[in-house]
């Protein structure tokens, strides 16, 4: 599904969004900071991963649980899935492996498969480029009658047009996984554009000068 937000950002978002309806009031939270470009990296990262704990959240629901034993396999961003998960689930008692349990508990294992930034070029521009920030989660949930379902495995990227002056604003010191590097300005935009550039001012210079040499 995809959805087309301000300054030709693009949200692509798997499972649709009509099959995980608790993600309407999410995803409308993190349409509107886009409207004010560039937004930083991490805010656009952390709003779609809140936007797969919501997804997990709804298939949480169908165990009709109070308490659940959880596990993310390590991640430099796993704090955040965790977070949010917990946020999204708020009348669970979330339990670790090293918690013992009261009785049968299903046991939910998670997993970040792709959580990163990404700048590629810009056909029409190379002072623009292409930025895509996507997240990948995949999981299962174990119920307690033994039985293990994979969890649909939730997708979601953005993509919108940011200026190469603008990464330096977008990047983030704390968070290393919101960076990525910047692909260098191709070769043939030197000889396509800047050499051109360079021939058509000097003929207008020499055209000033004749010009101003005639006057005198």
């Amino acid at each position: 599904m995809k959805t087309f937000l301000p300054f030709s950002a693009c949200l692509t978002l798997r499972p649709p969004l009509t099959t995980c309806p608790r993600l309407a009031l999410v995803l409308l939270t993190f349409a509107l900071p886009l409207a004010a470009a560039p937004t930083a990296n991490f805010v656009v990262l952390d709003s779609l991963v809140n936007l797969s704990a919501a997804h997990i959240a709804g298939q949480i629901a169908a165990e009709g649980t109070t308490s659940l034993r959880y596990s993310i396999q390590e991640h430099p961003a796993d704090w955040l899935l965790e977070q949010h998960l917990i946020e999204q689930n708020s009348e669970l008692r979330f339990l670790t492996t090293a918690v013992a349990a009261e009785g049968p508990t299903p046991q939910l294992d998670l997993r970040i498969r792709h959580l990163a930034a990404n700048y590629s070029l810009h056909e029409a521009s190379a002072d623009s480029l292409i930025r895509e920030l996507r997240v990948s989660v995949s999981g299962s949930l174990a119920s307690t009658d033994g039985s293990v379902r994979p969890l649909p495995p939730f997708q979601a990227s953005v993509h919108d047009v940011i200026a190469r002056a603008d990464v330096q604003l977008v990047e983030s010191r704390q968070y290393q996984f919101a960076n990525a590097p910047q692909p260098a300005i191709p070769d043939d935009f030197v000889s396509d554009f800047l050499e051109p550039l360079v021939y058509v001012s000097a003929a207008v210079v020499t055209v000033v000068l004749l010009f101003t040499v005639r006057s005198q």
